[in-house]
């Protein structure tokens, strides 16, 4: 589940940062982006919850939680400013989260 709300979160926020660098054709993702932030949100935290001292221990996971501060200030400065370079910066911080995520697994 945790997987499935941050996809449709990074793929929401991705899609609404190619419309913010002036690519046409991209659908109203607004749903999409509260659809997968309540998923990740709710297990998320749950996850966490079950084996924190992995987690806490887990250098990956670190880094992510890192990256995803940056990542959801990013997309903050990107929605209210509408800059090309908000939504370079925000699309770089999703993907790093992306990787880091998926990290997690390998480092623990």
């Amino acid at each position: 589940i945790h997987i499935l709300g941050v996809g449709c979160l990074a793929g929401a926020i991705t899609l609404a940062n190619l419309a913010r660098l002036g690519y046409r054709g991209i659908p109203e993702v607004s749903r999409w982006v509260t659809v997968g932030a309540w998923l990740a949100l709710v297990s998320g935290p749950l996850m966490f919850s079950l084996n924190s001292t992995r987690y806490v221990q887990n250098e990956a996971f670190c880094v992510k939680i890192l990256f995803l501060a940056a990542a959801l200030g990013a997309e903050l400065w990107a929605s209210r400013t509408g800059t090309r370079l908000a939504a370079i910066v925000s699309l770089l911080a999703w993907s790093s989260v992306t990787v880091a995520a998926r990290f997690i697994a390998d480092f623990g």
